[in-house]
């Protein structure tokens, strides 16, 4: 009787460790999802940061080639640009004011500025190395010998029209400034 005994005691606790078993198991593999999940979430995470950290490069890399672009549209390619062209002579234009013989152009006198238009018109005539002046009358007298030395600078013809009397002329500057006081 006690072998049966013992045998149904081994049976029941077989049968309890069966439960037992299947609730630790069931337990086991819920700890092993959730750490599963754990380190597909870290996997994930990783992932996002390798992209985001490569992204990141990525924009870098734009930025700079942007800040190259930047840099040569504003600061070298209008210097190399000066320095191809003939250029006027002592104009300068800088990102505040447009200068002339290192003045702003908004102060210059009526000198100056009749240099700065004759020098103007000179590089605006290309190869012809013909002026045509219209409006000598608004010029002051005093003035007009300089003026008709700076257009005759470098073998340039000059050619002037005034309006006297209500008629308009042609007139010889050349003539008209020696006859200047």
């Amino acid at each position: 009787m006690r072998e049966v005994r013992n045998q149904l005691l081994v049976a029941g606790l077989v049968e309890a460790t069966r439960g037992f078993a299947a609730e630790q198991a069931l337990e086991e593999a819920k700890a092993l999802v959730a750490r599963a999940d754990a380190s597909a979430k870290w996997r994930d995470a990783r992932k996002a940061a390798e992209d985001t950290a490569a992204a990141a490069l990525a924009a870098k890399a734009t930025w700079e080639q942007l800040d190259r672009v930047v840099k040569r549209l504003t600061a070298e390619a209008p210097a190399e640009l000066a320095d191809s062209s003939d250029g006027i002579p002592g104009l300068e234009i800088t990102p505040d004011a447009i200068l002339f013989d290192g003045k702003n152009i908004d102060l210059l006198c009526g000198a100056e500025k009749i240099r700065l238009a004759i020098a103007i018109a000179k590089r605006a005539a290309g190869g012809a190395k013909v002026l045509l002046v219209d409006g000598l009358e608004q010029l002051a007298p005093a003035l007009l010998p300089e003026f008709v030395r700076e257009c005759l600078l470098g073998g340039w013809s000059l050619f002037g029209t005034r309006v006297a009397d209500g008629q308009m002329e042609v007139v010889d500057c050349f003539r008209l400034a020696q006859a200047a006081p």
